[in-house]
């Protein structure tokens, strides 16, 4: 929290359709075949407990979609801290299969 607090500035990768590509003959050729998308912004903590339970809900929502999980604990989410990427920048990327 302390790097965040100091220079907020991250970058984020998200990776997917990763795969080895073997050499065939020359060992330099050994390769990966991917694509991704590269996010530059800014790392922001979040201080409301509504932002915070706003944020957390939609993290169950996506990992527990059938719910059965209650309220949020109001002294855990004080405890807790949630950092916000604040986009600045998306590029891509992509090294298909040869």
């Amino acid at each position: 929290m302390e790097h965040i607090k100091a220079d907020p500035r991250v970058v984020f990768e998200v990776e997917r359709d990763v795969g080895y590509l073997p050499a065939k003959g020359d060992p330099c050729w050994a390769s990966f075949a991917y694509s991704c998308v590269i996010i530059h912004g800014r790392a922001d903590l979040v201080e409301s407990a509504d932002e915070k339970i706003e944020i957390l809900g939609a993290l169950m929502s996506k990992y527990q979609p059938d719910g059965g999980y209650g309220q949020f604990n109001e002294k855990m989410v004080e405890k807790t801290a949630v950092v916000k990427i604040v986009v600045e920048s998306v590029t891509g990327k992509t090294s298909p299969a040869k």
